[in-house]
């Protein structure tokens, strides 16, 4: 198989993987709150930016990549 038809199946499956119907943001499937698989597969923004939120610490690879700064942790 050459690498331009490879690239095509994975487009299509991409494709078919955002036809299907979800609420929320769709990331995970994850109950964020109680830590376990299950119905609650539609997070809030507000979830979802302190679940985010909640993973940044002084060893973050961001840091790293001048994405932000040490000093910028406790703003953000």
């Amino acid at each position: 198989m050459n690498p331009l038809s490879i690239w095509r199946k994975l487009g299509e499956y991409l494709h078919d993987i955002h036809l299907i119907k979800i609420q929320g943001f769709g990331l995970e499937i994850i109950d964020y709150k109680n830590g376990i698989f299950g119905d609650s597969f539609r997070p809030t923004w507000i979830d979802h930016i302190n679940y985010n939120i909640s993973c940044l610490t002084e060893d973050d690879k961001l840091i790293d990549l001048n994405v932000y700064e040490k000093s910028q942790l406790g703003e953000i």
